[in-house]
């Protein structure tokens, strides 16, 4: 699921778009989610199937030198990113 101020459910092309975040084509995905009105992008780390270490050492780095996401906090197991406009 995907938020921005209302609820944005995706169907099953943009989840597949999707499911390999931070990829190049998720990525693509999440700039094309923002030309709709999605701002932000929440990544519960701590979930399983995204080891919070494995997701800090090396897909935040990459998420974060993308250029597409903007870090705008860390809470506990979370991290909430701004799709860079």
């Amino acid at each position: 699921m995907i938020q921005s101020y209302d609820v944005l459910v995706v169907g099953p092309r943009v989840a597949a778009r999707l499911k390999g975040f931070p990829d190049d084509e998720s990525l693509a995905a999440l700039q094309d989610l923002a030309r709709i009105g999605v701002r932000y992008v929440l990544v519960h780390s701590g979930e399983p199937g995204i080891p919070r270490r494995e997701w800090v050492q090396q897909n935040r780095a990459r998420a974060l030198n993308s250029g597409v996401l903007r870090l705008l906090g860390s809470f506990n197991d979370n991290d909430l990113f701004e799709i860079v406009p």
